[in-house]
């Protein structure tokens, strides 16, 4: 078993040739096509990828006990479709970088394309929380070619360099700022609220450690521990700025917004690991209720609850 932060150890498995065939097919032949090489993929990865195959199927079985205590049936859970949603996933970052996204075709949950655009037209700035559930890209996308506001993303690069920067070739008038980090300091704190200052929002993902060092917090998620990173909540105190967790989820319709507010986040000085406990509790019920719904749209393929126990 790895640790929390195992994910790092990953080796970028993506080239800009074989992403640039992935878009060539697309243009010729469409959602079916491309959906095609995705379902092929997945069979790939399933038969011959034993360690994703079993991580699938450990979160499968944790989701499945979690929502049946709840009352919630999902019924035989398939790690082969959890991989073939992942497949999909990727070629719809693609898709959407390209410019090559119908917006006509996006809907939304429980009203969350609707506060996204009401969100997207106010002056201020917005804390944008999400997770490696669905497709983040392209609610940027989105933001960029629909809204026009500069979206600075928080992340590390290290181990998907190739694909984030051949993401930013397909679409170089592009609002996307990606500020790679390790950590959330003061300098970069101090940048962040003069940029949210001018309007622009911060997008930074809360569900992944960086390493074994990464402050942390944990929470109940799917029916076990799990660690969760401190830094989002406390950047989020120090910009002053609403959070909200936005996410896009892939269903058989297409692409649809989810939207859910947070409101600021204010940490108690005497007691604020606890704080952000409570903050983070919310964050992870929130993906609960997502995953419900959405099984496999969860890309975290390592080892996530371990170190928790």
């Amino acid at each position: 078993m790895g640790s929390p932060a195992s994910w790092r150890k990953q080796r970028e498995s993506t080239s800009p040739f074989g992403m640039n065939v992935l878009l060539f097919i697309y243009r010729i032949g469409g959602k079916k096509a491309v959906y095609c090489i995705a379902w092929c993929a997945s069979w790939i990865i399933f038969l011959f990828n034993g360690r994703v195959r079993r991580i699938s199927g450990e979160y499968l079985e944790l989701l499945s006990r979690s929502a049946s205590g709840r009352g919630i049936r999902l019924g035989r859970l398939s790690s082969r479709r959890h991989i073939y949603s992942f497949c999909r996933a990727v070629i719809g970052k693609i898709v959407s970088w390209s410019g090559q996204t119908d917006f006509g075709e996006l809907g939304e949950i429980d009203g969350g394309l609707q506060r996204s655009l009401a969100r997207a037209k106010e002056a201020g700035g917005v804390l944008v929380m999400g997770a490696h559930i669905g497709n983040l890209e392209v609610l940027r996308a989105f933001n960029t070619l629909k809204i026009k506001k500069t979206v600075n993303v928080l992340m590390h690069a290290e181990n998907s360099s190739v694909f984030m920067n051949y993401l930013r070739s397909l679409n170089k008038d592009s609002s996307l700022n990606i500020i790679s980090t390790t950590d959330i300091g003061p300098s970069l704190s101090v940048e962040l609220a003069d940029r949210t200052s001018r309007g622009e929002w911060v997008a930074i993902m809360g569900d992944r450690l960086i390493d074994e060092s990464t402050r942390s917090v944990e929470v109940d998620f799917l029916g076990k521990k799990a660690k969760l990173p401190q830094g989002p909540w406390i950047l989020a105190s120090i910009l002053k700025i609403p959070v909200c967790i936005m996410l896009g989820l892939t269903d058989g319709s297409g692409i649809k917004v989810y939207c859910h507010e947070l409101g600021s986040v204010k940490l108690d000085r005497k007691n604020r690991e606890q704080s952000i406990q409570r903050y983070a509790q919310e964050y992870a019920s929130e993906l609960e209720k997502i995953l419900y719904r959405y099984p496999y749209e969860w890309f975290n393929f390592y080892d996530f609850w371990s170190g928790s126990e």
